[in-house]
């Protein structure tokens, strides 16, 4: 309608709609023409028909008109500076462009430039062959302002179509996102909605690896060649999105692609990577001519226009705008789930070495700690059994009694260590604890205990509240306060100090005293699994473990800040998060 509404109104011989591509060539995508002419109708053009600062001035003067390609130009003189004729309509044509024309054999011309976001987006080329064909004034702003309305129209039908083709896409993108989220772990998912995943971004075939893993599905080609993509890319772009229709020419020489000649690839994380491949779409391509001028070097318009038919291979369909928008929120919103898979394993990770030096600390307290109550009863029992043969019994109730004592710790330790096995294995979820009202129960059931050591105790503030499981949060504050007690009252007038420090996540908590204090170059040593500085105290040095245990499944840490004479500050981060379910099956 454009082009044949145009050639009614101005009677030019021909009028072509001409849109750029990728490269800068050109297509004819509509003509009106005389019944004599020959038809461009589908003819491409090459880029280097028109130049860079011709196209630039195609941006600044929508239109232009050479009602005569014969006329000679009239030179100009400036009396000052040099005048900027861009814009001037009576401004001569470059000499390239009339030898161009000329080759033609177009006696008149005239353009109307489609601008599209600041771009030039194609022409409305008008061509004469019957003489020269000046236009008036009142036409050429007529067709000025035509091609002003043509340009924001076709703008508008674009926009509208992208947008509606992104939203149809996104909601089945969405759709593939929520399953995805819902497992585990990443790889089964992307194995069971492979299909639709690939319908989404209209794809071939799809690949992910990540690490020693892989999956693929679809027309792909070797999980070998992936690597090698995943290595080439690395080293050129370091955008987490790269794409190419063409992997031979873009990522150099490498293993058989198969059918595969274009693809997409969306990077997580290190060596985690999703691919999307599109099979190679063999092309004809009309060119206006063999451009063999240029192929040889020649710097004048090129003469050939007859129609030259060229095969493409080794490309894909091109990956659009909705392809590319739709990449970034796959990719935005896939990526904070691998992302969170990443930390989820380093955690475990890091829980796994933890519990490997318990089991091996466990077994050296069973052949360690547990042996030693084991070698006095059976050296008491000994003594017991040659008293007896040699009737001597007076020395019975003492070795019973030692016998007893050796069993009582016997007993309290193994109940430490069921106790301190237990931290972190509570199957019911986490709970809004208030840790005010449960350090307070705390203080008030120890008073008889802090009355007979005179010790004062001072919570400072509202302690805040934190999530975890009562139980276990008692229990730090349990041996953390009892701590204080048994290694603070050496001090004329003890004192502890309970408060605590708000976190961006949580909040820490400090009980302090002003006893003995530690060397520092011990401290390291106080919270290992029993570990004990004071052999003169009782203890099974399993509690200030307890505490770091507690500490780290919720994500924080505890330490001790003391020096000799200064009392000691023990302190404990809890982060404000949900325990995991830990199944102790």
């Amino acid at each position: 309608m454009v082009v044949e509404e145009l050639k009614r109104f101005t009677g030019f011989d021909r009028v072509m709609f001409y849109q750029f591509g990728e490269g800068g060539s050109g297509t004819v995508l509509a003509e009106a023409r005389e019944d004599h002419l020959p038809p461009y109708f589908g003819l491409n053009y090459p880029a280097t028909d028109i130049p860079d600062n011709a196209r630039n001035l195609y941006k600044k003067n929508l239109l232009r008109l050479v009602a005569d390609v014969d006329a000679k130009p009239v030179r100009m003189i400036p009396a000052g500076l040099p005048y900027d004729l861009s814009e001037a309509s009576l401004r001569a044509v470059s000499p390239f462009h009339i030898r161009y024309l000329q080759n033609m054999g177009v006696k008149a011309s005239m353009s109307i430039s489609v601008v599209q976001g600041g771009e030039l987006a194609g022409l409305i080329a008008c061509h004469h062959y019957q003489g020269s064909y000046p236009l008036s004034s009142v036409k050429r702003i007529c067709c000025l302002y035509f091609g002003l309305v043509v340009s924001g129209q076709l703008q508008a039908l674009q926009q509208s179509f992208i947008t509606g083709e992104l939203l149809r896409r996104q909601e089945r993108a969405a759709i593939e996102i929520r399953e995805l989220s819902r497992g585990r772990a990443i790889l089964p998912i992307l194995m069971k909605r492979a299909k639709h995943i690939m319908a989404c971004f209209e794809a071939d075939g799809m690949v992910f690896i990540d690490g020693d893993k892989d999956f693929s599905s679809g027309s792909t080609p070797s999980v070998e060649q992936c690597r090698f993509l995943m290595g080439r890319a690395a080293k050129t772009v370091s955008s987490p999105i790269q794409y190419s229709i063409n992997i031979a020419a873009d990522f150099g020489e490498a293993p058989d692609n198969g059918k595969s000649a274009g693809v997409m690839m969306l990077t997580f994380v290190e060596d985690s990577t999703l691919f999307f491949f599109r099979d190679e779409k063999v092309t004809s391509v009309r060119w206006a001519g063999r451009d063999e001028d240029k192929l040889a070097g020649d710097l004048t318009p090129r003469h050939s226009f007859e129609e030259w038919v060229e095969t493409v291979r080794g490309t894909c369909e091109t990956w659009s705008y909705v392809d590319l928008a739709l990449a970034n929120d796959f990719h935005s919103s896939l990526a904070s789930f691998v992302l969170q898979q990443a930390l989820m394993l380093d955690r475990l990770s890091k829980r796994l070495k933890a519990t490997t030096a318990e089991v091996q600390q466990f077994a050296y307290t069973v052949s360690h700690d547990l042996k030693a109550p084991l070698v006095s009863v059976n050296g008491w029992i000994g003594a017991m059994e040659e008293d007896i043969e040699d009737g001597e019994f007076s020395n019975l109730p003492h070795a019973i009694t030692r016998v007893r004592a050796s069993v009582t710790r016997m007993n309290n330790l193994i109940e430490e260590l069921l106790a301190y096995s237990r931290i972190g294995r509570v199957n019911t979820p986490a709970e809004e604890v208030s840790v005010d009202a449960l350090v307070r129960e705390i203080v008030t059931e120890m008073t008889p205990l802090l009355e007979e050591k005179s010790i004062a105790v001072q919570i400072e503030g509202q302690l805040p509240n934190i999530d975890g499981h009562p139980g276990e949060i008692s229990r730090v504050f349990e041996n953390l306060i009892g701590n204080a007690i048994k290694y603070g009252s050496g001090h004329e007038k003890p004192q502890i100090r309970i408060f605590a420090e708000p976190t961006r996540f949580g909040a820490r908590f400090c009980v302090s005293d002003n006893g003995e204090g530690i060397d520092p170059q011990f401290q390291h040593r106080i919270f290992e699994l029993f570990q004990r500085l004071d052999t003169k105290n009782e203890g099974s040095g399993v509690g200030l473990a307890s505490v770091v245990k507690v500490a780290q499944l919720h994500d924080g840490k505890a330490w001790v800040e003391s020096d000799i004479g200064a009392g000691a500050s023990f302190w404990i981060e809890l982060k404000n998060q949900r325990f995991e379910e830990h199944e102790s099956k």
